[in-house]
């Protein structure tokens, strides 16, 4: 599945917190890291849809890439932005806006919030679950994705 294009707040499940670039990044044009903000930050991200049902995640303008293990968001043209698949994980309350985000070409790895520290990146790494039908993730790897 891919979000349709459009506008969207991305906030983890488990700490409430949103994430984007931190307002305290420098002024290189070296990758930003896709942080969890302070309280009340809640930044525009940006879905484009491509032709492979993935989505490219751009905020502030810039698209999005795994770099070390951690989700960046690329200032110039390399490295490439990452393809991501944006999956609904169906949740016991019934929530419709909860989902995994996963790499494209490797779906066993997607974000996950490692702490609910703010400043804190988004990590790219092995998604565990349930093996169950539908699986069960854990909160810090599930994510609220809103218009």
């Amino acid at each position: 599945m891919s979000l349709p294009p459009g506008q969207y707040t991305i906030c983890n499940k488990q700490y409430g917190l949103y994430v984007g670039r931190s307002q305290k990044e420098d002024k290189s044009l070296n990758p930003k890291p896709i942080v969890a903000l302070p309280g009340g930050d809640r930044p525009a991200w940006m879905a484009k849809q491509n032709n492979s049902n993935a989505n490219i995640l751009m905020v502030g303008d810039a698209p999005t890439a795994t770099i070390n293990n951690g989700v960046c968001a690329v200032l110039q043209s390399q490295p490439s932005a990452t393809q991501w698949k944006i999956t609904l994980a169906p949740q016991p309350d019934g929530n419709t806006h909860t989902y995994i985000i996963t790499r494209a070409d490797n779906p066993s790895l997607g974000w996950v919030m490692p702490s609910g520290e703010p400043g804190t990146q988004v990590a790219v790494r092995p998604l565990l679950a349930v093996p169950i039908y539908p699986p069960i993730y854990p909160p810090n790897q599930l994510w609220i994705i809103t218009r």
